[in-house]
């Protein structure tokens, strides 16, 4: 995960999720929105890993570019 992960200063967002029944209703932007004003009243960043495909478009909107994707073993891919 290192190769991906940021060197500068940042803010790493570790869990970011909505249940299922609720996505696509606004709440993960609802969610993003303060702590991503944060970062930019500080000046830094955000990090995040993408468990799911269908979470990258919401990302997108909201700036984050992919690095890359981390894959170990046969776990999970994250992006």
């Amino acid at each position: 995960m290192a190769r991906v992960h940021p060197i500068e200063a940042h803010w790493y967002l570790p869990l970011v999720g909505v249940a299922p029944a609720s996505q696509g209703q606004g709440l993960g932007s609802t969610l993003l929105g303060p702590i991503l004003a944060a970062c930019d009243v500080a000046g830094l960043s955000a990090y995040l890993e993408a468990t799911s495909r269908r979470s990258v478009p919401l990302y997108s909107r909201h700036g984050f570019e992919p690095l890359g994707e981390i894959r170990v073993g046969d776990c999970l891919a994250l992006r």
